[in-house]
């Protein structure tokens, strides 16, 4: 039953745990013969875990037919530098240290022989192969990822590092049973340290860095006018500002100009391709009759709007004249934003702006 519990709850919780309760399904059934009953009990606690899901096998299949990032890059045999990319925490001189001296100390666990309690001297033996707690731990690692990457390519479906993370934990396991192998316990205190230290190193700059310029667009917005429209591009920006931004203002999504607090990604690269953007600019000048328009962009989104964002300022530009540039993007933020206003008509800006004197 715990095995049963713990599939629906990971299969209910990442999509990628497909792949995990696959590759954990050819191992039980590789062992099958050698530990019959084992085998039986995980096996059937995988199908319970299975059954939990089927409620929300419809929900999938229309996720399936109608969402997804068809603009992104299928993984194949690139989802192993994906992997280890996130793994690693990114790049940088420390990340490839701590990704280089991750990859050193699982194939030393993989391979290191166990010793026991008791060893006369510092020392480490090698196998050729694994030992099979040791192989089963690998092959639930590189599995998962063989599976994730051929189920991309068959699908056409993307990768980001983060879905990797069902394939994570044997991996650092046996990163654990790497340090653990290194002969003499100072060693493994100073290699436990390097790479403790280079992990802390990794995230910690991760962790501090601002991640969106959200807020400062926000308080920007405060020198709107009540009515004002605000228009996001793409609509992906919007629910982080809107939950920042003050009362009164009409934040709408590029192209269908929905309220921007949700992003609807049902056909997601169809709604956002099939509507020119002259016509999306058209809909926010009548709807901004009498009211200033705002307009926030960024160039680091990978959606099909990216281009026709600069398309739907230049229609605005051609009717209200040149944007007042409010908020500049940030290149080192990763949600780097650019705001912009487009007065309107008989007055030239906005009364008050962030860092103006009011």
């Amino acid at each position: 039953m715990s095995v049963g519990a713990v599939t629906g709850a990971l299969l209910l919780t990442h999509l990628w745990s497909f792949h995990l309760v696959a590759v954990v399904g050819a191992l039980a059934l590789a062992e099958y013969r050698r530990h019959r009953s084992a085998a039986r009990r995980i096996l059937l606690g995988l199908w319970l875990g299975l059954l939990a899901f089927l409620p929300w096998v419809p929900s999938l299949l229309v996720q399936i037919r109608h969402t997804g990032t068809p603009w992104a890059v299928q993984a194949g045999a690139s989802i192993w530098p994906i992997a280890l990319d996130a793994w690693q925490g990114g790049a940088g001189p420390a990340a490839w240290l701590l990704g280089i001296a991750l990859v050193l100390l699982v194939a030393l666990g993989a391979l290191a022989e166990p010793i026991g309690p008791r060893r006369p001297e510092p020392r480490v033996v090698l196998r050729l192969r694994p030992t099979r707690s040791r192989g089963r731990l690998l092959a639930l690692t590189l599995g998962t990822l063989t599976v994730g990457g051929l189920i991309s390519v068959l699908t056409g479906s993307s990768v980001s590092g983060r879905y990797t993370s069902v394939a994570f934990l044997p991996f650092l396991l046996l990163a654990a049973f790497g340090v653990a192998a290194v002969p003499g316990r100072r060693a493994r205190v100073l290699v436990l340290t390097v790479v403790v230290g280079l992990g802390l190193g990794v995230g910690a700059p991760a962790v501090l860095a601002p991640r969106t310029q959200a807020p400062q667009v926000a308080r920007a917005l405060s020198a709107a006018a009540p009515g004002d429209v605000v228009v996001f591009c793409p609509d992906q920006l919007g629910p982080a500002v809107s939950r920042l931004a003050p009362p009164g203002l009409e934040l709408v999504g590029y192209p269908d100009l929905r309220p921007a607090d949700r992003v609807d990604w049902t056909d997601y690269a169809r709604r956002n391709t099939a509507v020119p953007s002259a016509t999306v600019a058209e809909r926010v000048l009548e709807r901004a009759t009498g009211a200033g328009i705002w307009v926030v962009t960024s160039d680091d989104y990978r959606v099909p709007s990216t281009e026709r964002c600069h398309d739907l300022v230049r229609a605005l530009a051609a009717v209200r004249g040149s944007p007042l540039s409010v908020v500049g993007r940030r290149p080192r933020v990763f949600e780097n934003e650019r705001l912009q206003y487009f007065a309107r008509d008989g007055q030239a800006e906005p009364a008050q702006l962030p860092g103006r004197p009011r």
